[in-house]
């Protein structure tokens, strides 16, 4: 996966409990890299009881730039509902060292609707954000924009669940990237959670890839990932 210029995505904290740091060891092939676990565990935690971060969900996403990182959570409070509107809302936090975070002092940075499992990147001079939105149980996924990192436009669903039955209830997880003039988004359709995948030329109108083709990963008694080029040769 090609990141765009001057972006390096850092670390996903995937755990809906408080994040921890992991870094590897750079001196080996990436297939047999050992994890260490950071020794400052969490590096970010939630917040005191009764504040809108008393609990942190799924995903913190960190990107490095000018010299400094940049991330991004989810935080709620009260009890994990989903017939609950706005729920999750979204924080934003610094490091000089990837390590020793900074809470934003004026978090939430973006309430209007229930954000959650984000994905980011940069493309030009603005800042894509793709979010879950699991209101009423029928999770969707949204996209909004930012030019400075802390105030975000919301642009309304890019993807709803489908017609084909592995992801006829949901679609959610989004992992967006882009290589030449192409946007690619690897997501998440269930029940029971194979992974889809679409493009975009634009990052806002999205299209699946061929029904008879999607899922690309699916659960091991379903049968096995399609190919990287098989899935390329298709665009």
């Amino acid at each position: 996966m090609k990141c765009p210029k001057g972006i390096a995505i850092i670390a996903l904290c995937l755990s809906a409990l408080p994040a921890a740091c992991i870094f590897t060891e750079p001196t080996k092939p990436f297939a047999s890299r050992e994890w260490i676990k950071c020794a400052v565990s969490p590096i970010l935690p939630f917040g005191p009881k009764g504040s809108w971060d008393e609990n942190i969900r799924e995903r913190m996403w960190v990107i490095f730039e000018d010299g400094k990182f940049h991330a991004w959570y989810c935080g709620w409070k009260g009890k994990y509902d989903k017939t609950r509107k706005k729920l999750p809302k979204l924080g934003y936090a610094t490091s000089d060292d990837g390590v020793r975070w900074k809470k934003y002092e004026k978090n939430p940075i973006f309430t209007d609707r229930w954000v959650e499992d984000i994905c980011v990147l940069k493309y030009g001079d603005t800042y894509y954000m793709y979010c879950e939105d699991e209101s009423n149980n029928l999770t969707t996924i949204h996209l909004l924009t930012s030019k400075d990192k802390l105030n975000w436009t919301e642009h309304g669903d890019v993807l709803t669940k489908g017609s084909e039955d592995w992801e006829r209830g949901w679609v959610g997880t989004p992992l967006v990237w882009i290589e030449g003039k192409r946007w690619y988004m690897l997501y998440e359709g269930g029940p029971p959670g194979d992974l889809g995948l679409a493009f975009s030329n634009d990052g806002k109108k999205w299209k699946r890839y061929d029904d008879d083709k999607n899922p690309v990963i699916t659960h091991e008694k379903k049968g096995k990932a399609r190919s990287p080029s098989s899935r390329r040769a298709a665009f």
